[in-house]
């Protein structure tokens, strides 16, 4: 008799995701302390600490314990160059470095991830908010443009 491995349904994985919420850290949505940055993480390191809004720009950032990390969470479940994040083709990469406790998106393991708006980053106990604001650039039109 063949064991089959099945893949979780829709309403399972639905679970998975609100079971990790209720676990993790809440986190308060807030804008970016600058005005022009459209992406950002927000940390929440403890229950008594307030959470840390970090601007990202278009560059690499390293993640980990640290002082010399770009984002550093001083915290002992967090490796010294626990992860980074990196752009590639207008993407936001998140990679783990082979750290020890490794990284979750979304309550699942991850190597190399693609991020998202509004993904759950997990790093040691550290529970981080990413977001990503696309701005569209308004049409500029000429006296010549039949829509002006």
């Amino acid at each position: 008799m063949k064991a089959h491995a099945t893949q979780p349904t829709a309403s399972k994985a639905n679970s998975n995701k609100a079971s990790l919420l209720s676990r993790t850290l809440p986190i308060e949505l807030q804008e970016p302390q600058q005005a022009n940055a459209q992406m950002g993480i927000t940390i929440r390191t403890g229950s008594n600490t307030p959470p840390r809004n970090i601007p990202l720009e278009r560059k690499d950032y390293s993640i980990g314990r640290e002082a010399d990390a770009d984002i550093c969470i001083p915290d002992p479940s967090v490796s010294r160059q626990h992860a980074r994040i990196f752009f590639l083709h207008d993407e936001e990469i998140l990679e783990d470095l082979n750290s020890t406790n490794g990284c979750f998106v979304n309550g699942v393991r991850v190597t190399r991830c693609m991020l998202q708006d509004n993904d759950i980053i997990r790093i040691g106990d550290a529970t981080m908010l990413f977001t990503r604001k696309k701005t569209s650039q308004p049409e500029s039109r000429t006296a010549s443009d039949p829509k002006a």
